[in-house]
């Protein structure tokens, strides 16, 4: 995976709201479409994680984004995952 299409003097603004309130959904969305942009493998661990959110404790989709957002954790740089949460 590619983590390097979008230079960090572009993507620190994003981190730095997102440090700052973590669960501003705004800001992940916002962040995540821009990521998707620039087909950055990252945008999709965050649209999981808002999909996630939005289901219900009961919602059959949960199991299946648990187990996609786990297998994307593991090939995602930690010190991004630090950052987003």
């Amino acid at each position: 995976m590619d983590f390097h299409k979008a230079t960090m003097d572009e993507e620190e603004p994003f981190l730095r709201a997102l440090l700052a309130n973590p669960h501003d959904r705004v800001t992940r969305q916002v962040y995540a479409d821009w990521l998707a942009d620039r087909n950055d493998p990252r945008a999709e661990f965050l649209h999981l994680h808002a999909r996630l959110a939005a289901a219900g404790s009961g919602h059959p989709e949960r199991p299946g984004l648990r187990q996609r957002i786990n297998q994307l954790r593991a090939l995602l740089p930690s010190w991004w995952l630090d950052h987003v949460g």
